[in-house]
């Protein structure tokens, strides 16, 4: 590679930093407090990014559950990069690297997350090995072409994957901010960067213990109302949540089709007898082809996910999940299949938006009709597959326009921040 992420992080960040305030001329004096529904990647990004512009602000955010413990953010796979499935480069993909390395480097520094600095990606027929070539050529910052006998001895030496597949015809290796991460360690170690910058001023509140997030909002339960009303503003970032069963938000008032489902399988390897003299095997390649095969903390475990199901339709059962995800993963890596034992399956709904010219982007900005909420309540949803790659670079952009007060012309444009209302 020639080119570290080091090298190009202050010149990413001049050119991210100068189209991030090109709408926020001016600030606001009149938010002092915030409600943030939901404390996953886009609530706690939300609150990261309101106390380190607006020292003093009063945080809280409400949640069903301990941080990193509970929603879709909890049980993500944790691969940070910044492509397509087709190995493009996807909308404002390069400053949403560099914005959610920067809260990872906070959260890092309280909670260790980053599991690998460089995941995968496979090449299994003649189609992928052109595009994944022609990616390497053009992306060659964060892309390098792996061969197929290079691929084969990487994945020969970590406990992932120990073992060769001739399916495999060589690969990607994504690095230079690519990485991956221990996502609900990432978000513990997001808030303590929050608690630790706003010197007392955040608070994390559990909803009643016979309460979710999808009925936490609701016409039934007005009394939750008054908890906002000693606030300036309000998030809702509670995700799929804030759309399933008698929420206040409806699919048809947004440009979302269907929520999703995803399971995913927590895998207990056991490993083979050591090859070739060698019994150090590292447990950090992370494979992605469609689905991915990714590295957990505890040695010789992986998650391997996930499965794609509208939330209209009755779950799979654990049988159809391991089937499901063994067929689409087993050409990747076969040893995890035959060497691993089923140790635990996730789920996690997330908000899939429309696809529009510029792919699927997150839903953000003021909704001017949700007055029985509050007078000042803001969006922040539909990250879906992209939570990890989108949150930091979002979340940033959103709290500039909520302490701008102005939603200035040039950050709609920039961002494309209106897509949704246009839908």
């Amino acid at each position: 590679m020639t080119c570290a992420f080091s090298s190009t992080r202050t010149a990413l960040r001049v050119r991210y930093r100068t189209q991030q305030f090109a709408f926020c001329s001016t600030r606001s004096n009149d938010i002092h407090s915030v409600a943030i529904i939901g404390g996953g990647l886009a609530g706690l990004s939300t609150a990261h990014h309101f106390i380190q512009k607006q020292p003093g602000i009063q945080i809280t955010i409400f949640d069903k559950a301990p941080v990193g413990t509970a929603g879709a953010s909890s049980v993500a796979g944790g691969l940070l990069h910044p492509l397509s499935p087709r190995g493009k480069l996807v909308y404002q993909g390069r400053f949403g690297l560099q914005a959610t390395n920067e809260l990872v480097e906070q959260a890092n520094r309280y909670q260790t997350c980053v599991v690998s600095e460089s995941l995968f990606r496979v090449a299994l027929n003649d189609e992928h090995v052109q595009q994944l070539k022609q990616t390497a050529r053009t992306l060659p910052e964060y892309c390098e072409w792996i061969s197929p006998q290079d691929m084969t001895m990487m994945m020969m030496q970590t406990s992932t994957t120990a073992g060769s597949s001739p399916n495999v015809q060589g690969g990607l290796k994504l690095s230079n901010g690519c990485k991956v991460l221990h996502v609900p360690s990432y978000l513990q170690g997001l808030y303590m960067a929050c608690q630790a910058k706003a010197s007392g001023n955040i608070t994390w509140t559990l909803l009643l213990e016979n309460t979710c997030s999808s009925s936490f909002l609701t016409e039934e339960s007005p009394h939750h109302f008054q908890l906002f009303n000693n606030f300036d503003a309000v998030v809702l970032a509670a995700g799929a949540g804030m759309f399933q069963n008698d929420s206040l938000l409806s699919l048809k008032d947004f440009p979302v089709d269907f929520l999703i489902r995803g399971q995913s399988i927590e895998m207990k390897l056991v490993s083979p007898p050591p090859r070739n003299g060698s019994s150090n095997r590292q447990n950090n390649a992370a494979l992605l082809c469609g689905k991915y095969i990714s590295p957990l903390f505890e040695k010789n475990r992986v998650l391997i996910g996930a499965t794609h199901e509208w939330s209209s339709t009755p779950p799979l059962s654990t049988n159809q999940v391991i089937q499901d995800l063994r067929q689409r993963t087993i050409d990747m890596a076969p040893f995890v299949w035959k060497h691993g034992e089923i140790a635990n399956v996730t789920c996690g709904y997330r908000v899939q938006s429309r696809r529009g010219p510029l792919g699927r982007l997150p839903i953000i900005g003021r909704l001017h009709d949700c007055t029985d909420i509050h007078n000042n309540v803001y969006i922040f949803t539909g990250l879906s597959s992209r939570g990890l790659l989108y949150h930091g670079l979002y979340g940033d952009v959103l709290t500039d326009m909520i302490l701008g007060i102005q939603e200035h012309e040039s950050g709609q444009e920039e961002y494309n921040l209106d897509w949704w209302r246009k839908c």
